[in-house]
């Protein structure tokens, strides 16, 4: 009994692998591959993609045999969005803070030794970047994966395992950005110019539940749009909708 529950959460951890590489590499498997990958017998393997295949998470392509996301996996996480008292609360105060500045705004939450968008309300410029909903940030590229980073408790060892070349390509070293952090906590904001896109230009503050930080909510503009006279005046509607947010977290 002990060896099959043992399996049985074996296979939970590989079929959340399986997800997770689909999602961020963004490509088909196959069989033998995820085999070798995961190092699991293939008829485990087998097993577990008939399970999320008739979920209709996972499908096979009928002519290579590999396996990619199927329109199932929305199911889970819509569900989850439209109970999720963060993204409920964030929702109208985002949609206000995005009208009142004309610029794009964002929630942001921490996910391992990622950052994830999971709220955006794009400007209504002409010309406006945007950032990728769901899609895994590094810990150190921007001003709200600083945010998330540096009220999250991470060892030293994970803030190095989190970091990634920046936009320019440059790596940056764990004592810079260490310092970094130490200042994001000091002054409780971020500022990040060009480190995901250049010429894009980011503010962050942090979201509390109780004295949590669960989230960081960002603006960010093109840094030609974003004169370093108007980043006080921003932040503070920033620091204000944060606020907001974080009361209605309280209740």
């Amino acid at each position: 009994m002990e060896e099959t529950r043992q399996e049985r959460v074996r296979n939970v951890d590989v079929a959340l692998a399986v997800l997770q590489y689909l999602a961020n590499e963004q490509e088909r498997i196959g069989l033998r591959e995820a085999a070798r990958l995961f190092s699991v017998p293939k008829s485990t393997l087998q097993r577990i993609f008939n399970s999320l295949q008739a979920k209709g998470v996972v499908r096979c392509d009928a002519v290579t045999k590999q396996y990619e996301l199927d329109f199932g996996i929305l199911t889970l996480s819509s569900r989850f969005l439209a109970r999720n008292d963060l993204i409920t609360a964030a929702t109208p105060v985002l949609r206000t803070l995005r009208d009142q500045t004309g610029e794009s705004v964002c929630l942001n939450v921490r996910v391992g030794l990622s950052i994830l968008t999971v709220l955006q309300f794009e400007s209504k410029e002409p010309l406006r970047w945007s950032l990728q909903v769901g899609v895994p940030y590094p810990l150190n590229a921007g001003a709200g994966g600083k945010v998330l980073s540096a009220f999250s408790g991470l060892s030293d060892s994970d803030l190095a395992a989190g970091l990634q070349p920046l936009a320019n390509g440059w790596r940056v070293p764990l004592d810079t950005f260490r310092a970094e952090l130490a200042q994001v906590r000091q002054q409780g904001y971020a500022v990040s110019h060009g480190e995901i896109n250049p010429g894009v230009t980011a503010l962050a503050v942090p979201v509390f539940r109780q004295r949590e930080v669960v989230a960081s909510l960002g603006l960010y503009a093109l840094t030609e749009r974003l004169p370093d006279s108007a980043i006080p005046g921003l932040l503070d509607a920033l620091r204000l909708a944060a606020e907001q947010i974080s009361s209605m977290l309280a209740n």
